[in-house]
């Protein structure tokens, strides 16, 4: 069990990593579609939207979610 919530820390905090790199990298204005695209679709917007609402309210604002 435990090596499972490791396994998923380390793909959230991969997750994490490369949502960070995609902000850093932009230019012009950054939204989900094109870090979808980026992902060549695998990953869909909303569930991208979704996993930043989610780790805004439980990181940032300490919130239960």
């Amino acid at each position: 069990m435990l090596q499972k919530s490791e396994e998923r820390a380390k793909k959230i905090n991969n997750y994490i990593d490369f949502c960070t790199n995609f902000l850093i990298s932009q230019f012009n204005y950054a939204t989900t579609t094109r870090l979808s695209a980026t992902l060549d679709n695998k990953v869909n917007h909303d569930q991208i939207t979704r996993f930043l609402n989610n780790f805004l309210r439980v990181v940032i604002l300490k919130k239960p979610v």
